[in-house]
């Protein structure tokens, strides 16, 4: 739970982010003066993504068994794109307001689907979400220019 809600802006589905910029979780509920966060590895979190050597499209899940790990997994759409160990997984918008290319975490292992349609990623996050003492909602996004 944080202490800014929608007096400051806060709205659901905002990136939560800490200072070095890896993304924490998402906002899920939001009050007046707070606001609730799903973090990455929580299971009811899940977020468009890509590979950043690979390419790989695909969506980066909290899962209640890798939770424990503090490791979230990224399932890819098409086993073509091969992941490698070490690879940085990035955001993907899913909306015009969301942020692309907020890092997430790295591959630290590699599973296959037993139909083959797809190929998983075990992601270990960036952000040391154990040691956490502030985080930044992102509330918008400059143009470049």
């Amino acid at each position: 739970t944080l202490d800014q809600g929608r007096k400051s802006g806060i709205r659901a589905g905002q990136y939560v982010v800490e200072a070095n910029g890896a993304l924490v979780g998402l906002v899920e509920t939001v009050g007046r003066t707070w606001c609730e966060v799903t973090l990455v590895t929580s299971p009811g979190f899940s977020l468009p993504a890509m590979g950043t050597v690979s390419g790989a499209l695909g969506t980066l899940e909290g899962n209640l068994a890798r939770m424990e790990e503090g490791e979230l997994l990224f399932t890819v759409f098409s086993p073509d794109f091969p992941m490698s160990l070490g690879e940085g997984v990035v955001s993907l918008p899913h909306g015009e307001e969301e942020p692309r290319d907020i890092l997430v975490g790295t591959v630290t292992s590699l599973a296959e689907d037993p139909g083959g349609l797809t190929a998983v990623g075990v992601v270990t996050p960036t952000a040391h979400l154990d040691r956490l003492s502030q985080v930044y909602v992102v509330t918008g996004l400059r143009e470049e220019t």
